[in-house]
């Protein structure tokens, strides 16, 4: 779906973690996503991460756009 859109390379531009307790951490993400000849567009995301066993996994991941919509260039920031 990106590379359909001429998206060439996402680059993390800033993340945030917040200890939820002794297991759990919220971490939020912004990206940049280089496009071929336009803007880059900003992308935001939220992980809920959860430490185990085999280290940390993720539990949830969401996205503060509609990715599709966005990537046609028919949305912006949807939160």
């Amino acid at each position: 779906m990106f590379r359909e859109s001429g998206i060439v390379a996402v680059d993390r531009l800033s993340a945030r973690e917040q200890a939820l307790d002794e297991v759990h951490r919220l971490v939020s993400v912004e990206w940049s996503a280089a496009r071929s000849g336009r803007e880059p567009l900003r992308l935001s995301s939220t992980f809920l991460l959860r430490r185990g066993d085999g280290g940390l996994r993720v539990v949830v991941y969401l996205n503060h756009h509609d990715v599709r919509a966005l990537l046609s260039g028919t949305n912006q920031r949807s939160s």
